[in-house]
């Protein structure tokens, strides 16, 4: 396969490891307390940063939403959704977070029950 911009085979760099081209080396923040990635690199040095203050997975993972809402704000922001599953190593505990959907907009407090609010594998 060619790409028709180039007129360089896409597998180039595997025939050939010396052609390899690098387009933009990402950044990826290493703490003592573990390790974050993300799209922009001040992000990611938010989320290393609460790492390193003594956050959990949780505090740099939002640490660095919210940096990703300024540096970045059309891709990313308060709007957003996110799928976490979540380990409480203390605790001995994991559950999953899912905030991908919308609650409706007029439902009261309360409105729902509890076994209604967990549905799923059991």
């Amino acid at each position: 396969m060619v790409n028709p911009h180039s007129r360089r085979p896409l597998d180039a760099d595997l025939l050939d490891p010396s052609d390899r081209r690098v387009v933009y080396p990402q950044k990826v923040g290493v703490s003592s307390n573990g390790i974050i990635s993300t799209q922009h690199y001040l992000a990611t040095q938010a989320g290393n940063d609460m790492l390193n203050q003594g956050g959990n997975a949780i505090d740099a993972a939002i640490a660095a939403a919210f940096a990703l809402g300024v540096v970045e704000p059309a891709a990313s922001g308060l709007g957003g959704q996110t799928m976490m599953v979540i380990h409480l190593a203390e605790q001995d505990r994991t559950f999953c977070l899912d905030g991908g959907t919308r609650a409706p907009n007029r439902t009261p407090p309360g409105a729902l029950e509890r076994a209604e609010q967990l549905r799923g594998y059991r």
